[in-house]
């Protein structure tokens, strides 16, 4: 019984750190790798081909996430798989929004497709927050909806009351039941015929 009180008890402890280190996850980086690889790996090769405009290429971290991004915007026939892109350009632009003029960063992307056909676009918003939305956000909002049932779970369990078993030697013996003076053995049997 106390062990399993303890084991519940520590689940809950367990469960509590999680959850902190999961809502403070963007202020660990131990955090940030155990939760959101894919986020690092996405903002890492952007903020690379953004600096210093190389390929990123298909195989190098990051690349999947980004070319997951980039592919929707790309329209055409033929195969639009990706092969390679980077970062040709950086700048500030006016741009048109529902909120009306705005400015805001932009990118120049060039794209290599895998038949050879490449492409580039300009105006392109700025990808850390697109990056950041996909992989981060909903990633860290997943797993923390997982830690919270978890949680709820543990605390359910903890309120279950357990009963512990009684051990042989602890137990009283059996009595057999022993006739009374009401029960006689002539009025226990009130159909023999005489």
């Amino acid at each position: 019984m106390k062990i399993l009180k303890a084991c519940v008890a520590i689940a809950g402890i367990a469960i509590t750190l999680i959850g902190y280190y999961l809502d403070k996850a963007d202020r660990f980086d131990l955090a940030m790798r155990l939760f959101t690889p894919q986020y690092l790996n996405a903002l890492r090769a952007y903020e690379t081909t953004l600096a210093e405009h190389t390929w990123v290429e298909q195989g190098q971290v990051g690349f999947d996430e980004l070319s997951d991004l980039l592919r929707p915007n790309l329209s055409g026939s033929g195969d639009l798989n990706i092969a390679k892109f980077r970062v040709k350009d950086f700048a500030w632009s006016v741009l048109r929004t529902d909120k009306g003029m705005e400015s805001s960063p932009t990118v120049t992307i060039e794209i290599v497709l895998h038949d050879g056909r490449s492409t580039s676009a300009s105006g392109f918003k700025d990808m850390r927050q697109q990056i950041k939305a996909r992989y981060y956000k909903d990633t860290i909002f997943k797993r923390g909806h997982t830690v919270f049932l978890c949680g709820i779970a543990i605390s359910l369990i903890a309120l279950i009351p357990f009963k512990r078993r009684a051990k042989k030697s602890e137990t009283t013996p059996e009595r057999k039941a022993e006739p009374t003076d009401s029960l006689d053995s002539e009025k226990a049997r009130p159909f023999q015929n005489e």
